[in-house]
């Protein structure tokens, strides 16, 4: 069961009419409607349902919205016997998610939701992060397929995508129509982000319908490079000598994310104190990274000289951002690597200092940490590389007899 205080109520019955003079649905009452009479064509209920977390704070969950051509006195044993019978589903469903966590993803998205809004729209110009997009994605997946019964996510395919979409008729922006085939990947790439980010941050540990887990991915791949060959990688996007390697090389460098280098203007460039100050930080907090060498100088200098406040900037690219798909490929490519991102160059950064002995707390303030856990999990890839290191001493022992 989800963390939850109080039992679950239902709380509101929303009556609404659709205003087509102004483009808006008004709502005319809040709390139960007995005796309420709207003669409208386009009239409703929205069945909302209340519960109190542990935390002490409410939530609340539109359930769904019934429409009736007019709702009357005689209407309401009927809105009524309806509302509890979603609510009483509602109670059902909301035990799927199964393992060491009592949230469910509901919970979860309503808590994140707001979380990511706060982190990423705060600034108007924001350029290098969608979040408000992904979340209004989210909500119209959850709108349409509560909990995702009938979608399997486990066994994601091209049939199973147009079966998908034959079944869509998800409202986004006020339109209703079948959903193209590459609307419906965004969609599941969205869903399979924030659910990645939850198992990520420790919130599940198994996919949220029932039997199919999650893996831990800190440890499932080689998200960082070798300690022993980061001085290698560093070298080679130097040598590179371009815009989007010297991208690479600031995230390598700083441990940085993608979006704080993105963000990152020329005015919070100070080369006499050696401070890159971070504006665009996940928790909305600035920080500050530091130009520890020569190279790192050169990098900064040689980029200056375009004609915008960001220090990268791309004109022949949407929001001018730089594009740094290359590049990525190359570094895998080079470097033998399956999975290598931008994102991984920040735990190479935290694998690399560990490596160095630099204490764990040191760590996560140059990472933005707010957490000792969070730190723990990018360096998840040093178990790869031990267990890497121990084969090769057997190979090398079972070689000398």
């Amino acid at each position: 069961m989800p963390k939850i205080a109080e039992p679950i109520t239902l709380f509101k019955l929303n009556c609404f009419i659709d205003d087509a003079k102004h483009q808006r649905t008004k709502r005319l009452s809040d709390g139960h409607v007995p005796g309420l009479r709207y003669d409208t064509k386009k009239s409703g209920v929205a069945v909302v349902l209340k519960y109190k977390k542990t935390n002490g704070k409410y939530s609340s969950h539109t359930l769904e919205v019934l429409k009736f051509q007019s709702i009357t006195k005689s209407k309401l044993s009927e809105i009524r016997k309806q509302a509890m019978q979603l609510k009483a589903g509602f109670e059902e469903k909301i035990q799927i998610c199964q393992g060491s966590t009592d949230k469910t993803l509901v919970e979860l998205f309503a808590l994140h939701q707001a979380d990511f809004s706060k982190q990423y729209r705060h600034s108007n110009n924001l350029r290098s992060y969608s979040a408000p997009g992904t979340i209004r994605i989210l909500k119209a997946v959850f709108r349409k397929y509560t909990f995702f019964n009938d979608l399997p996510l486990h066994d994601f395919n091209e049939q199973t995508e147009l079966n998908f979409i034959n079944m869509a008729q998800i409202p986004i922006l006020g339109r209703k129509k079948q959903i193209k085939l590459e609307t419906i990947r965004k969609y599941i790439s969205a869903l399979r982000s924030f659910l990645r980010y939850l198992v990520s941050i420790g919130e599940i540990e198994v996919f949220p319908f029932g039997k199919y887990p999650l893996k831990d991915t800190s440890v499932e791949k080689k998200t960082a490079i070798n300690p022993e060959r980061f001085k290698e990688l560093a070298d080679f996007l130097f040598e590179m000598n371009n815009q989007a390697s010297d991208f690479y090389y600031l995230l390598l460098t700083t441990g940085a994310r993608k979006n704080e280098i993105t963000e990152l203007k020329k005015h919070n460039i100070n080369l006499v104190d050696n401070i890159l100050q971070l504006d665009k930080t996940k928790n909305g907090k600035a920080r500050n990274a530091y130009i520890l060498n020569e190279r790192m100088r050169e990098v900064l200098l040689r980029n200056q000289n375009n004609h915008s406040e960001y220090l990268f900037y791309d004109p022949c690219s949407k929001h001018g951002i730089v594009n740094i798909d290359e590049i990525t490929a190359m570094i895998n490519e080079h470097f033998n690597l399956a999975e290598f991102t931008a994102h991984s160059a920040r735990h190479s950064f935290a694998v690399y200092l560990y490596d160095l002995n630099v204490d764990i707390n040191s760590i996560k303030d140059r990472l933005g940490h707010s957490s000792i856990q969070q730190t723990l999990r990018y360096l998840g890839s040093l178990d790869v590389f031990k267990e890497e290191k121990a084969k090769q001493v057997n190979s090398l022992i079972a070689g000398a007899f």
